[in-house]
């Protein structure tokens, strides 16, 4: 462990402390939606496929006003095919969005465990603080979760990304909450 760590950590819990009512808010608004997508898996798969719809048309539009932004005709050219593509998948998921769940799903495979992986490490920097453990539980729970449903593909997908988005944003307000209160413990602490 560095030197500089304590004082770092310490740091960053006092900009917290200013705001740990926001931190646990935050978290235990994450942790009910979190349920609610584990409740209803299909409907917080459907809405996942529709979000990233929208985030594509949109990203089509920015792309088309750059494409007419450039100067030379090939690199028009090649941002007009990127803002077709970009549309195209987007009207695909708006139109058709349990179809492309199976694509989303092995996506969201590699995110959550890229994610579990991060935070076993941010874990691992933070060790001997409050958070920690909750972080090294949440890192490992992502990791399990990407192997599990990616060893079920494809009919996981039907599932898959409403319980994965579920379950992180569970593990994400917990995280929160438990900053938020170790937060407000050290505001509280004598100096």
């Amino acid at each position: 462990m560095s030197a500089t760590s304590a004082p770092a950590r310490r740091s960053a819990l006092e900009q917290v402390s200013q705001r740990w009512k926001t931190a646990v808010a935050l978290g235990s608004v994450a942790v009910v939606a979190g349920f609610a997508a584990i409740v209803v898996p299909a409907a917080a798969s459907v809405a996942v496929a529709l979000f990233i719809g929208w985030v594509l048309v949109f990203g089509a539009v920015v792309q088309l006003f750059d494409a007419f932004m450039v100067q030379e005709r090939s690199r028009m050219v090649v941002r007009l095919v990127l803002a077709g593509v970009m549309a195209a998948a987007g009207i695909y998921l708006l139109v058709a969005p349990l179809h492309g769940t199976v694509t989303l799903t092995v996506v969201l495979c590699v995110w959550f465990a890229l994610t579990g992986l991060l935070r076993l490490m941010a874990a691992w920097r933070d060790r001997g603080t409050s958070a920690a453990g909750s972080m090294a539980i949440s890192g490992t729970l992502s990791l399990v979760l990407a192997v599990l449903v990616a060893l079920e593909l494809p009919s996981s997908s039907s599932w898959a990304i409403g319980l994965l988005v579920g379950v992180d944003f569970i593990c994400f307000g917990w995280v929160l909450i438990m900053i938020g209160l170790a937060a407000r413990r050290a505001r509280s602490a004598p100096a």
